[in-house]
């Protein structure tokens, strides 16, 4: 059983080696101007003049007007009206994250725990695996359905009705 899971693990991991490669591979291409295929989400892609067809790009075909019209703000490759209310509820979480008052009640201040935990990215880091070893060790360890079955048991009763489905 040993060996299955060693060989399974050897072939993800040149899988996601691979995929990574290809991602760099195809870093340094330009698909402006529609070369080598039209990427409408690029800006000035698509313009009222571009030619569409259903059977080639069914979503261009439907949002051409969208496309065409959007205005796509630095750094994203979205626009229009729902994208944009979408960075500004983004940014008003951040404003209300920033100004809120913790002694308010219990819920604002686990939300504001869990707000600057997920900013504190030094500690995490000087933490590395250690925090999380036991669980990845116990999953690292299940090599059958009734192991499965005995670790999913294991869980806390709140952790293991989010498996349910």
């Amino acid at each position: 059983m040993n060996l299955k899971k060693r060989l399974l693990s050897s072939v993800l991991a040149v899988l996601m080696l691979a995929g990574c490669a290809g991602i760099s591979a195809f870093a340094d291409d330009d698909y402006t101007g529609g070369s080598p295929w039209l990427n409408p989400e690029i800006p000035g892609n698509v313009t009222e003049e571009t030619a569409v067809d259903l059977k080639d790009n069914f979503a261009l075909a439907v949002n051409k007007d969208i496309y065409a019209t959007a205005e796509i703000s630095e750094g994203y490759s979205y626009g229009g009206t729902l994208a944009n209310r979408s960075l500004q509820l983004k940014q008003e979480n951040v404003e209300m994250f920033s100004q809120a008052d913790p002694t308010s009640s219990h819920d604002t201040e686990l939300c504001l725990n869990l707000y600057n935990l997920l900013l504190d990215w030094d500690t995490r880091n000087s933490l590395g695996m250690d925090p999380i070893k036991d669980d990845l060790d116990a999953i690292s360890a299940i090599d059958s359905l009734d192991a499965l079955s005995a670790y999913l048991r294991k869980l806390p009763l709140k952790t293991s009705s989010m498996l349910s489905f």
